[in-house]
This record gives C-alpha cells, structure tokens and sequence, in this order.
C-alpha cells in the first residue's frame, strides 16, 4: 500500500472516528497520518480542532502554529490562529494574526470584526469604528456590528449617530433584548430626549413583557428577610464603591444576604464581596428559566437589581418575577420601565415629588440620600490648592467620556471664556485613542479654545495615580444632563469643589444630591449662565477654595454619604417597609 493510499485509509479511520466520539482511536489515526506527512493539512487541523474541543488549547495552539508555517498564505487558518491567541489572553500576537489575515484577505469578514472588537476592548474607538464601517459597507444588515459601532459611538459622546444605530438594529430585530436595553441607556445621555420622552420608551419597553403569576411566598411581615442583589458588577467597578457599605454593614439578624452575580470575570472587589455576602451564586451561565428556578429555590423575598439597561443586565428574569417582591437600585439613573419591578429607591433630591409619573416602579425616597460612598483605602493626601503656585485655575473632570457631550463642550468653553488663563484637565480612558482625542480638541477648537488650555488624558497606572491627578486641579466640572456620581464623591474626597448643574431627570440630578448631603446646596446651579459665573466666582477667591480644599474630605467623612451603619439601617428599614405592605396586601389586611 503506497503512503498516498495509506494516508487516505488513515484519515477516512480518523473521520469516522470522530463522527462517533471516539476521540482516542481519531487522536491515533490522526497522529499515524502526521508520523507519515508532517504537514498533512487536513490532519492538522483536525487535530488542532479536537484538541480545542477537550480544552486543551494549548496543544491546539501547537498545531495551529504548524499548520500556519506549513501554508502562511491561508488567510483562514492565519484568521483561526488569531482568534485561538486571543481567546488564551495573547491579545499581542493575537492581534498581530488577525491583521495579517485581512491583509491576506481584506473582504475576511470575521476577521475585521474581531480586529474591531480589539481595538474596542483597548479603547482605540475611531480605528475599531473604521473597521465596524468597513464590515457594514459589505453587510448592512449585521445587526450585531451596528451595535458594536453605535457603543464605539457612544464611547465617543456621539450619541445621536448611536441612537440612528440602535433604532435601525431594533427595526430589524426587534428581539434583540440588550439592543433595547442600550438604545434606552443611550437616552440619558441625551438633552434633546425629554423626560416624558425617556419615560415613554422604558415604559413602552416594559410593557412588551407578559404578566406573570405572582410567586408562592411566606407572608409574615415581621420575619428575616432574605435579600439577593442582582448585578454583572461585582467587580472593580463603580458600583461597588456605593455597594460595599450596604454589604458589609446589614445587620445579619434582620436579613440574610445572597449576591446573584452575572459576571465572568473576577477580581480582587469580587473576593471582597463574596467574603461579606452569606451566599454567592456565579449566574452567567444560567438562562433565564434556570435562574428563575434558583430564585425560587432559595426562596429569595426581596431580589434588588443593581444594573438597569446597563450592559449584561437581566432584566429579562426580572421579569418573570421570581421573587415576591423587586427593587431596583444603583446602577442605572432612570426607571426600568419593568411594572414587574415594584420599587425604585431614590431620593427627594434625585427625584422630586412628582417624579412618579415618570416611573414604572413606585418610589422609596430615602431620607439622607440613596448613596453611600466607601473612600478608597490608600488615597493621596490632599494636596495645596494648586491655583496658589500656578498662578492660574484649573478645572477638571474625570468622567467618562460619553457624558461629555458637545453641549457639555459648549459650556465648560464659556467657563475657560470667563476665567481668563484657565485650564481643563479631561480624564477618560477613550482618550487615549488619538482620534478621539483629536475629535475632542476639534469640538473644543470650534468654541474658540485653543489646545494649549486642554490637557486631555487617558489611562493612568493605577488607582493612586488616578486620584493624585486631582491635586493638579482646583475646581472639578459636572457633567449634564448624566452626572458624575463615582467621580463627583472621588473629587470631593480630594478636596475639589464640584460645580454641578442640575436637571430635570435622575441622572441630572445625582450630582445635586451629594453635594445637598454634604451643605454644599452652593456648588449647585439651575441654569447654564448661573454655573458659568460660580466658576468665575470661585477661581477669583483662591482663599476661600483652599479652606474648602482643607475642609471638605473631613466633611465628607463625617456625612451621611460615608455613613455606612446608618445607610445600612435605611435600606433595611425601607426594605422592611415595603415587605410588610407587601404582606399585608397578599393577606387581605391592607385594603
């Protein structure tokens, strides 16, 4: 029998071998054909397949390289070889096979999707929009690229081209739940979507959702309470800088505490997190009947979400309505629009008397502020006012970028027209992508502002060196109509005065409420011109920002807004409250 044939009778073994699952008498034939051809492309590939399929990409990283040496010019194994070293964290040389792939194959369309996503993960927002672009010239109808390119948009504070996006995703289709969810999102960002117009949608959206029965429950009012929070954001993530306080000071006598995280990658707050909660369950692999079911299991009386329409929410179970009664706190400034949900707990700041209206969920309004602020451990010491050695006032803001806006540009460029000299230091991860950078500058230059007033910022190395950068500024700048919420309490921590406007919606008004908690109603303004003469006003008394510079972090410190035991009791007692109505409404003894 010639090599040829033999070959030929070995794969054709391996094939059929595989076809049954007997993936050892496929390894052996396969492994014979290599012993005889040692670029046998077929077998290779095979083989670098069968490998990944049992978890060993290593081995199948082995093979892949070989089959890749063995033919450099097919754009699809090069494409293969790629997506393998990106999947086990090799995003350098990862990236470095997928571009080799288009320029082995510009019109490979996996491949310029991938690259886009890259380049998205790394922040380089205009290239990966390049890339997006290019896949939907070809095909227009990839809904999933859209979204793709509208979050690239969104990233870039572009949010009227998103929404054309999100619209056009959701004509096509329409079942495309987490579409919904960020066209949605993308509306708080907004100023020209009106309240009523916000309201609307989300509760448009809401309404889409069968009525289900509500679920079997003990209904004694006076009982510990088992509560679970919902979230994809245990994690190093804004979040839980207003979660960990809750956590870590409920009071174990009145509630038991299970955390249903969503999330597939953990870290070092995720460890934090899991060691205060009394049960964890690791969710995002369950569907949606499979977590409805472990709801119901561990008999679950009070489920909170902590994400809203924020990215790899579940809403979709919260729906179902698992447990007997849902709330919906923190993470998402605006209603979910879900009637399933039964309570949205607030504030009389955030949201005034008359807010209901706007709102499918009933309103707690907690009496000292629905936020709680844990300060990071490790901070920078509040440095001099910086304006006393400069010579000039330097404002700030370290938010991300998609809230600041084209409108937000226009303002904070009447502010640096005011204050003759001034500087702004902007801080945002997307900034480290050159065009973005450059698309910022172009709006900043288009108000008159020249680039040596800008000092624009990307990453920074860690969390120390985030914070210090505050002792470069004197004033920090609010972001609207989304506020700043993790960056406004970060730079009251470092002693900057933040300048905030405020609105007519949650989002606009978060800022207003930390500031209303703190006795600094003064740094809150209800028009545009008043903001800009308070900027004025407070870069031309350099005496009274650096008492506030001294002043302000013991302040904080000893408010409501880092009273954990006392945020604690609130939440329990408003989750207490709730229950009992609750209760008593299933029993007939509330009419």
């Amino acid at each position: 029998m010639s090599d040829e044939t033999e070959i030929s009778a070995l794969m054709a073994a391996a094939e059929a071998a595989i076809a049954r699952n007997d993936g050892a008498v496929a390894l052996n034939r396969l492994n014979a054909v290599l012993a005889k051809d040692p670029s046998h492309e077929a077998a290779l590939h095979k083989l670098a397949e069968l490998a990944y399929a049992v978890g060993r990409h290593d081995l199948s990283l082995q093979y892949m390289n070989r089959l890749v040496a063995a033919y450099p010019d097919h754009a699809g194994y090069c494409f293969q070889l790629g997506a393998l070293l990106l999947g086990m964290g090799d995003h350098e040389a990862g990236e470095n096979a997928i571009r080799r792939t288009l320029l082995l194959d510009p019109d490979h369309e996996a491949a310029r999707i991938t690259l886009g996503n890259r380049l998205k993960d790394q922040g380089l927002l205009e290239e990966a929009a390049d890339q997006y672009k290019a896949v939907l010239r070809a095909s227009p109808d990839l809904t999933g690229v859209q979204s793709n390119l509208a979050s690239v948009l969104t990233a870039q504070g572009r949010h009227e081209e998103a929404a054309r996006l999100y619209d056009d995703v959701i004509a096509k289709a329409p079942d495309l739940q987490m579409a919904q969810s960020n066209r949605l999102m993308n509306m708080n960002y907004r100023a020209d979507c009106t309240v009523q117009e916000i309201a609307d949608a989300h509760k448009a959206w809401g309404r889409a959702f069968p009525t289900p029965a509500a679920p079997d429950f003990d209904a004694d009012p006076d009982r510990r309470l088992h509560v679970a929070y919902l979230s994809p954001d245990f994690r190093n993530h804004p979040v839980i800088w207003f979660f960990h306080a809750l956590i870590r000071f409920h009071d174990r006598q009145k509630v038991r505490v299970t955390c249903l995280s969503n999330l597939g990658r953990e870290d070092e707050k995720t460890d934090l997190v899991k060691g205060l909660a009394d049960g964890w369950h690791r969710i995002d692999q369950l569907d949606d009947q499979a977590l409805v079911d472990l709801i119901r299991k561990e008999k679950i009386d009070i489920l909170v979400d902590l994400a809203g329409h924020t990215g790899n929410n579940r809403l979709t179970v919260m729906a179902r309505k698992p447990a007997p009664l849902q709330m919906t706190w923190l993470g998402y400034p605006n209603s979910t629009g879900l009637p399933q949900i039964d309570y949205r707990i607030v504030d009389a700041v955030t949201d005034p008397p008359g807010a209901e209206a706007f709102h499918s969920e009933r309103l707690i309004r907690l009496e000292n502020g629905f936020l709680c602020f844990t300060p990071p451990d490790g901070a920078p010491d509040v440095a001099p006012l910086p304006m006393l050695e400069n010579g000039y006032c330097t404002f700030a803001s370290f938010n991300n970028l998609a809230k600041v806006t084209r409108q937000v540009v226009g303002l904070w460029s009447e502010i640096l027209h005011k204050v003759p000299g001034s500087k702004l230091i902007i801080k945002a991860r997307s900034l480290d992508d050159p065009g973005t950078r450059a698309r910022y500058l172009k709006w900043f230059a288009t108000e008159g502002i020249a680039p040596e007033r800008l000092d624009l910022k990307g990453r920074l190395p860690g969390a120390w060196d985030h914070l210090n950068l505050y002792n470069q500024a004197d004033i920090a700048l609010d972001t609207f109509p989304y506020n700043g919420t993790t960056t406004t309490c970060e730079a009251l921590y470092m002693g900057l005065p933040v300048l905030a406007l405020a609105g007519d919606r949650h989002a606009a008004r978060v800022s207003a409420s930390l500031l209303t908690r703190l006795g600094y109603s003064n740094l809150i303004s209800d028009t545009k011109q008043e903001l800009v003469e308070k900027a004025s006003a407070l870069a031309a008394d350099p005496v009274g920002l650096a008492q506030m510079r001294a002043g302000t972090r013991p302040r904080l410190l000893a408010s409501p807004l880092c009273d954990g035991p006392a945020f604690a009791h609130s939440m329990e007692a408003a989750y207490r409250d709730a229950w009992q109505k609750h209760c008593w409404e299933a029993t007939g003894e509330l009419s």
